[in-house]
């Protein structure tokens, strides 16, 4: 199975509090910094696209995040 991967976009000064919720699902292998239009770049290993929408829901409703795009 090839991972899934997410890209995300959050306000600047705000990485620790969004790492710190990228750590509660264990849904989530990999979390690389880039820089450019995205801030991170995120892997998981979801078994179904509703698991994978579960996932970014839950990391796409804190207020710093700004924006967060999957590539399946």
């Amino acid at each position: 199975m090839w991972p899934n991967q997410g890209v995300i976009a959050f306000d600047p000064m705000s990485g620790a509090e969004v790492l710190s919720k990228l750590r509660c699902p264990p849904d989530v292998q990999r979390a690389h910094k880039t820089s450019g239009r995205f801030d991170m770049r995120l892997e998981s290993e979801a078994q179904k696209t509703l698991d994978l929408n579960r996932i970014l829901d839950q990391i796409g409703s804190g207020k710093r995040v700004k924006n967060l795009e999957s590539l399946i």
